[in-house]
């Protein structure tokens, strides 16, 4: 079952984030099955969230928590810290409502 990871952000050093940041992230997401469905500044239908949203897509969980805990990432996930504020994320399988 396909598993989904939708990520929130401010993104507070822009320049810097695309350089150090998705070049790395983005290669490790291909690593491990995943891609990116959406990239971008959200338009805001309700609530208050962060400006940047980011939806993955993995074949299934462990191929997301490869992604997430691949030591390559590890240095990768603290540039994103020190570069966004206001972030959240979660996952979450695939619909089945069959």
């Amino acid at each position: 079952m396909s598993y989904y990871a939708v990520v929130s952000h401010a993104v507070d050093e822009p320049d810097r984030y695309n350089s150090e940041y998705i070049p790395g992230s983005v290669a490790l997401i291909h690593k491990h099955g995943g891609e990116v469905l959406v990239a971008g500044h959200a338009d805001v239908l309700e609530g208050e969230p962060a400006p940047v949203i980011v939806v993955m897509k993995f074949p299934h969980k462990g191929a997301f928590d490869d992604f997430y805990n691949d030591p390559d990432y590890q240095s990768l996930k603290y540039v994103r810290y020190s570069l966004t504020s206001n972030r959240f994320m979660v996952g979450s399988p695939s619909a089945d409502f069959a």
